[in-house]
């Protein structure tokens, strides 16, 4: 895998869960077959509105804790 190992990418644990204590964790492999652009992830973030952005030499893959939607940069669009 990229630089990003398996064990970062399974970092997806119950995000919606209330409490730690309370909650069993649970881990999932996410994969090119889950939707994922690319293995290979440089970064993970997660913004206000709950998404988890993975940054990939293909562009940004937004996770949405079941499907993902790729964002590409097209030539000649400006950011």
């Amino acid at each position: 895998m990229g630089r990003v190992t398996t064990a970062i990418l399974m970092l997806f644990v119950s995000l919606t869960a209330s409490s730690f204590e309370e909650s069993a964790m649970r881990f999932d492999r996410l994969s090119i077959d889950d939707g994922l652009s690319q293995s290979s992830v440089h970064s993970i973030q997660q913004d206000n509105t709950g998404f988890i952005w993975f940054a990939t030499e293909n562009g940004l893959d937004r996770y949405d804790g079941i499907t993902f939607k790729n964002y590409r940069n097209s030539r000649g669009s400006s950011f």
